[in-house]
């Protein structure tokens, strides 16, 4: 592609973004890059020979060039229509160019008097680096939303019969759900704004999308609030009138934007069956049973013992269907694997070697001690009194339920139709977008401007 080409490129798609005035201060040197008007922009566009990844380069630029101009959010749909750039190019976005980066970017150029337009024309090392993470980094696939979606249809069948059975109680229901609402959500609204960092749409957009992204796809209308903690891939919820989600740091610094999802979309689970409040009605039955033992000389621990392991069995199936609406919600089966082979303990140095097989292998592996006596009393014992099932045996009934065809099924009954641009991204990091002139190579940049340039070119990598 010739370099006058790729100017006359940049030119079209920052005129979609910007007034006409503004585009022609930009290019008031170069009268062959103005246009009529947005759909003579938009023409010339559609009729360049951009690649995948030029075009995300091209719109991340646009994108930062909005933030930092403050154009607004509707600023960018005509640019990303005409580039052809998946709805899912955000997330990345949202990732790399950050709030924090635009302020230091904004007061950077404002502290040395240049113009925002100058990160086409003279971008910053830094603005490079940030442009070719955006486009050599996978962009998530656009989720269909499962409209209309109730938790019965993926309900684990040991985990709805159990929740039936609370439900049919609904004296003692409404006094748990009274308690859950003024001791436990209250207190633990005051304990993690006290103690854990509130996620917003404007200090972590992305993150706060995917939780949107989540709550749209599994049908679930009111978005919880959600903090952030210190710790590994974990997360929790609690509540039942106004719930709370609570993810571990490591689910950030960890976790792919799908396997991200799979751990949202586990705990949005949680909420759309009600767990806690069920869960929490248990609790109180199985306490009673403990009260009943001291009461009774050690007498009534039998009958305690009786409900403590029905209980947690209860409590591991739910967490199957959680995972469920994880699968649901990220449409991914390899990344809901992957995400169980990190929560099982792979080493991050190597992650980028992951096989999503391998924990599957494994799976069969243990159902294969069964063969034993011995072995079969171990499992028991050792997860009798277990709220979780082990993460190996969690992958390999996700999958036992992906073979059964009702995941699919689902997909296919309860997905609307979704409008999205002609590709879903890529993730070969084969570019290196450099809009001239960097000052490494500003003494040589005159010999090898084209023609009515003004200075801006994208460079790619053979």
């Amino acid at each position: 592609m010739e370099n006058a080409t790729n100017t006359q490129t940049i030119a079209a798609a920052l005129y979609l973004i910007v007034e006409p005035h503004e585009h022609k201060k930009i290019f008031a040197d170069n009268p062959e890059l103005h246009f009529k008007d947005k759909d003579d922009a938009q023409r010339h566009i559609k009729s360049s020979a951009l690649t995948e990844n030029q075009r995300v380069a091209l719109f991340a630029y646009l994108y930062l060039y909005s933030r930092l101009q403050k154009l607004g959010s509707d600023a960018l749909a005509h640019a990303q229509k005409a580039l052809s750039v998946p709805k899912g190019a955000f997330v990345n976005l949202e990732a790399v160019i950050t709030q924090p980066r635009i302020d230091y970017i904004h007061k950077l150029f404002k502290d040395k008097h240049r113009d925002h337009s100058e990160i086409f024309t003279e971008p910053d090392g830094f603005i490079l680096k940030m442009i070719d993470d955006v486009a050599s980094t996978e962009i998530p696939e656009e989720k269909r939303k499962l409209k209309g979606l109730k938790s019965e249809e993926y309900e684990h069948e040991e985990d709805k019969s159990g929740l039936e059975a609370m439900k049919s109680m609904q004296g003692f229901a409404t006094i748990v759900k009274n308690y859950n609402e003024f001791a436990v959500e209250k207190t633990r609204t005051v304990e993690l704004t006290g103690s854990n960092y509130l996620v917003t749409e404007s200090n972590l957009p992305h993150v706060f999308n995917a939780v949107k992204e989540a709550c749209k796809t599994l049908d679930i209308h009111k978005q919880p609030p959600l903090y952030i903690a210190q710790g590994d891939i974990n997360a929790f919820t609690v509540g039942t009138r106004t719930p709370i989600l609570c993810l571990m740091s490591g689910c950030l610094s960890l976790l792919s934007h799908d396997e991200l999802l799979f751990v949202i979309g586990h705990e949005l689970g949680h909420i759309k069956s009600g767990h806690f409040q069920y869960h929490s009605m248990a609790g109180f039955l199985a306490m009673g049973g403990e009260l009943l033992g001291h009461f009774t000389l050690g007498l009534g621990n039998l009958a305690a013992k009786a409900i403590e392991g029905p209980l947690m069995a209860w409590f591991r199936k739910s967490e199957l269907t959680a995972d469920r609406a994880g699968l649901l919600s990220c449409q991914n089966p390899e990344a809901a694997f992957t995400c169980l082979t990190k929560m099982a303990g792979y080493p991050l140095r190597y992650y980028s070697s992951i096989n999503p097989k391998d924990i599957l292998a494994q799976a069969r592996a243990f159902e294969d001690l069964d063969g034993d006596t011995f072995n079969q009393f171990v499992k028991f014992f050792k997860i009798f009194d277990s709220s979780h099932p082990w993460t190996i045996m969690r992958a390999k009934e996700l999958d036992r339920w992906i073979e059964s065809g009702k995941y699919r099924a689902i997909l296919n009954n309860k997905a609307v139709a979704q409008t999205s641009y002609a590709d879903s991204g890529g993730g070969n990091s084969d570019v290196v977008v450099n809009f001239k002139t960097d000052s490494s190579t500003a003494a040589h940049s005159s010999a090898h401007k084209p023609p009515h340039s003004g200075g801006i070119t994208i460079n790619f990598k053979k």
